[in-house]
């Protein structure tokens, strides 16, 4: 933004800690922004319209786990990052922005109720667009397009017994986002999408095997759902 070079920073603490904006001053990063977060798992940064975001996804705050992520908006005015929209979520660990078809949307993974909350961008706010239910703690949502086709992956990490979850893939029907595949997961941390020479690859994190940290993590290889 303004020909500079940005990295947000969330500082995970179970009180309230600031999260920290470094910017890059030709050799290194140095601290430019201090804002105040809750236990911050996620930032995300996008733009629309010409204005620049960024989403900060709060997952706790003095023990509880009701608190509000927030968009904030980039200040040509105050050369910073102003709070712009309060989003009320539950243990929120990850924020995905994503646009289709010329319309934007966040996706909230929120850990600590029985649903995930994808919101759409109308008349300047993000407003609730389609609830996804939890059958166990959300940790993570990923957007990824092959060819004409929409997808979320959302990963799950364990249910109040179990680690062996199953995540799921949600594909974009036009008018709302359908579950198309369940995956295999083991406390589901992440997914992340890449591409290699045109194929396409989609890569989990997995963290642990009901206390067996030595689990492996899974790459896929995609292919289109029909």
């Amino acid at each position: 933004m303004e020909g500079n070079v940005y990295l947000a920073v969330a500082m995970i603490d179970s009180g309230n800690a600031d999260s920290v904006i470094l910017r890059w001053n030709g050799s290194r990063f140095v601290a430019f922004q201090s804002i105040a977060t809750h236990g911050a798992y996620d930032w995300e940064w996008f733009s629309i319209g010409g204005d620049a975001f960024l989403a900060v996804a709060n997952h706790q705050s003095g023990g509880s786990s009701d608190v509000d992520s927030v968009v904030y908006k980039w200040s040509r005015t105050t050369n910073g990052f102003e709070m712009y929209q309060r989003i009320g979520t539950h243990g929120a660990e990850h924020i995905e922005w994503f646009n289709i078809n010329g319309q934007d949307f966040l996706a909230i993974a929120n850990f600590y109720s029985s649903d995930s909350v994808i919101y759409q961008w109308q008349n300047s706010l993000f407003v609730p667009f389609q609830t996804v239910s939890n059958p166990a703690h959300a940790a993570s949502w990923k957007w990824f397009a092959l060819g004409r086709a929409n997808y979320l992956a959302l990963a799950y990490h364990h249910d109040s017994t179990e680690y062996n979850i199953a995540s799921r893939i949600f594909q974009w029907n036009g008018t709302l986002f359908v579950p198309v595949q369940s995956v295999a997961t083991q406390g589901a941390e992440n997914w992340e999408w890449f591409s290699i020479n045109g194929t396409n690859f989609l890569a989990v994190a997995n963290s642990q095997d009901n206390g067996n940290y030595n689990v492996d993590s899974v790459v896929y290889q995609l292919s289109a759902c029909s």
